[in-house]
């Protein structure tokens, strides 16, 4: 019966998924924006830097997001219907459980570093990106090249 209800739940969150159109089929060209003083450092310190979300200047979008992402999961009928009641009820006791946690445990904690998706052969990048992370245009786009990792 477990594993009935796992290949429904499966099915139900991973039903619009493409393989071929995401990672690590398809490998996206991606941009990092920042100031010249950032990229400076982190060159120097040959070293990413990452930044606490909570001291972005998006914060709205953040909170939003993951708010928003929270309510679909609650609110999924499909989910609710591949669980039956006893096991949607379990499941959101621990999906409402580490969500709390996370957010009165870990939040401080977290550290993020944000991309862009790069079209190749875009000389200009995103305008909107340069003006909020690169310095009105002043600062750096790091591109991250396709590569193949050996995992």
């Amino acid at each position: 019966m477990s594993q009935l209800i796992d290949s429904e739940i499966e099915k139900i969150l991973w039903s619009d998924y493409k393989p071929e159109e995401n990672f690590p089929d398809k490998r996206p060209l991606l941009a990092h924006y920042t100031s010249l003083g950032t990229l400076e450092k982190m060159m120097s310190n040959d070293e990413p830097w990452l930044s606490n979300p909570l001291n972005m200047n998006d914060i709205e979008e953040l909170v939003f997001g993951i708010n928003q992402g929270a309510n679909e999961f609650r609110s999924n009928e499909l989910l609710k219907k591949a669980c039956g009641d006893e096991n949607y009820f379990s499941l959101m006791s621990f999906f409402n459980f580490y969500y709390e946690s996370y957010d009165e445990k870990h939040v401080f904690d977290t550290y993020v570093m944000c991309f862009s998706e790069y079209e190749s052969g875009d000389n200009d990048g995103l305008l909107s990106m340069w003006r909020g992370y690169g310095e009105d245009g002043a600062g750096a786009a790091v591109v991250l090249i396709k590569l193949n990792l050996l995992l």
